[in-house]
């Protein structure tokens, strides 16, 4: 299988990642503040996982040279493909080359499972796929698709630094200490990506923890 016969899509893989870095740290910080939140976005290893309330769910798997991401939104048309037919997931990889589809079908599907028709089954109405090296990424479906049908909770992970930040300010009404601290970690983060992360006495207190509830929410979501 190769890419050949699939839509190159105008995705920045890096900013993707730096997006998804900077999405999860301001998550891990706020959920202290708004702990019913903590649903929202989390990493397993090597895999984002992002969903909300509407019933979209997407899970991005950043491995080595790789990049497999696959949406799902329970009000797409799409889905009465796939409670019903167990061979609608090739299309959606059709064409994709073959360590990406293992890729996919090891790690990236394996949190978006649910019950179908035939049995446990991954249940997806979008995907994409590219490699780090040359920084492109294709698609069976065209960007807007792939944002209708569940890719849209990933639409400002594609903004530059600045308007991230900005938006997250704004969202989580973050303040000045929280900011520095957001600094901080996605530095850290962006140099060594596989490196856990630790925090000293004094990052905590960044946090301004409101509760104990709080600090628990806070290092369970990425510390």
């Amino acid at each position: 299988m190769n890419n050949k016969n699939c839509n190159r899509l105008e995705i920045d893989l890096i900013k993707l990642m730096e997006g998804c870095f900077l999405f999860s740290i301001v998550h891990a910080i706020m959920v202290s503040k708004y702990p019913m939140l903590s649903f929202e976005h989390s990493w397993d290893n090597f895999n984002y996982n992002i969903q909300d309330i509407s019933g979209k769910r997407e899970t991005i798997t950043f491995y080595n040279n790789y990049c497999v991401a696959a949406f799902r939104n329970e009000e797409s048309y799409r889905m009465k493909d796939v409670i019903n037919n167990c061979e609608y997931l090739e299309k959606y990889f059709y064409n994709c080359e073959v360590d990406i589809f293992k890729l996919a079908k090891n790690e990236t599907l394996q949190y978006l499972l649910d019950d179908t028709n035939y049995g446990i089954y991954p249940c997806i109405t979008s995907t994409f796929w590219g490699k780090f090296d040359d920084n492109k990424v294709y698609s069976n479906d065209v960007i807007n698709d792939i944002f209708f049908n569940g890719g849209d909770l990933i639409k400002d992970h594609l903004l530059n630094y600045n308007d991230i930040i900005s938006k997250l300010i704004s969202k989580y009404n973050m303040n000045n200490n929280q900011i520095i601290l957001l600094e901080k970690i996605f530095k850290n983060k962006v140099k060594e990506k596989n490196k856990l992360i630790f925090l000293s006495k004094s990052d905590i207190k960044l946090i301004d923890i409101p509760n104990y509830e709080g600090f628990k929410e806070s290092k369970t979501s990425i510390f």
